[in-house]
């Protein structure tokens, strides 16, 4: 793309102008309906499908509309009764008047209802957000705008709670309902289609043996681990008995670092780099593999919420909010002893030390 070039507002799909079951009035128009912002990472894009599915569920007839990144629209877009409305790709850089003409193309209203902030955390993203929209209410955790409505949460901090538990708390006090109890009954593992499932069972063949997984890479600096590290670690972790095949996951800007990695691999012969076209169809791959191993991001929380066995290499942070629940073949090497990110021996002694495989056979 030329620089000074706009980027092109997402085209219109199938789904973007009509929710099921639910008439709603195209761009241009009033609406009566809810907006969510989730304009952040894929991981919280997950922890917010259960909530969301909540409030579907206790307000059927409300047209809602969430508004995501990129990271996040394919999660949504497949979602009974939400209609998904993508952000270009460098929003952040339109102005006011260019991002609403590229949203509006998606189908969104002029006006709501309400609009709510999903991030627990202050952000001046959100803020530009909510002053953007036309709404009879807007709702957000921080803000430093007068007219809208802060949202609390007990012990005034989203700290040490299960990050789900948070978005329902959030989306209750908005609203006035009891959003935590319905969700804890609402399944928070992504949806897949048909051709998500085909993409994965095409690039990664037949399945013979156990396979694992690996996503060394995250979308913050400040947890992405040296790269040094993992190219001690994967020379020993691949020399593991029993495991048929091993496949590396990342973006298609990751080429060159796991082509590296690989090519240090025990038998480079054995593993396989693997990019998902959408963050969504990631889970169709994950579905597939016996157990994953990686760093503290989307796939991670993927990985749990599909219950895929998984060792979480983190660095450091509130464990407790961000994986509250973790299953009997989950495990976290939460930060290093003399750093915060682990060293290849401690990701070694951790991998070692992890039974992670499923007795039943992953077809």
């Amino acid at each position: 793309m030329a620089f000074g070039t706009l980027p092109a507002c997402p085209k219109n799909s199938p789904k973007e102008n009509s929710i099921k079951g639910t008439t709603v009035e195209k761009s241009g128009g009033s609406t009566s309906g809810i907006l969510l912002l989730r304009h952040d990472k894929a991981g919280d894009g997950i922890k917010s499908l259960a909530p969301l599915r909540a409030l579907r569920k206790l307000l059927p007839n409300v047209p809602l509309y969430v508004l995501t990144s990129h990271h996040n629209a394919s999660l949504f877009e497949v979602e009974e009764g939400i209609q998904s409305i993508r952000l270009p790709s460098h929003w952040v850089l339109l102005a006011d008047s260019v991002l609403l003409s590229c949203l509006a193309q998606q189908g969104l209203p002029s006006h709501f209802a309400s609009v709510v902030s999903l991030l627990c955390d202050p952000s001046e993203e959100t803020e530009r957000l909510l002053k953007l929209f036309s709404a009879e209410k807007k709702f957000a955790r921080h803000t430093r705008d007068g007219s809208v409505i802060p949202l609390p949460l007990p012990g005034s901090s989203p700290k040490g709670r299960d990050e789900s538990t948070n978005i329902a708390l959030l989306l209750g006090a908005a609203f006035g309902l009891d959003i935590v109890s319905e969700t804890k009954n609402t399944s928070r593992a992504p949806l897949l289609l048909p051709s998500d499932r085909f993409e994965a069972q095409t690039l990664m063949g037949e399945k013979k043996g156990k396979w694992v997984g690996f996503c060394p890479f995250a979308g913050l600096k400040n947890r992405s681990h040296p790269l040094e590290r993992w190219e001690a670690f994967l020379p020993q972790a691949t020399r593991a008995p029993g495991i048929a095949k091993f496949f590396l996951f990342g973006a298609p800007s990751d080429c060159r670092a796991l082509e590296r990695l690989r090519d240090r691999c025990y038998d480079p012969n054995k593993v396989q780099i693997c990019f998902a076209s959408e963050f969504r169809t990631l889970g169709a791959y994950f579905l597939r593999l016996d157990a994953v191993v990686a760093v503290d991001s989307g796939p991670l929380h993927y990985a749990h919420a599909l219950n895929i066995p998984s060792l979480g290499i983190l660095s450091g942070g509130d464990a407790k909010r961000w994986f509250h629940q973790l299953g009997p073949s989950d495990r976290l090497l939460r930060r290093g002893f003399f750093s915060r990110f682990p060293s290849a021996t401690e990701m070694l002694w951790a991998f070692r030390n992890w039974r992670p495989f499923r007795n039943e056979a992953v077809s």
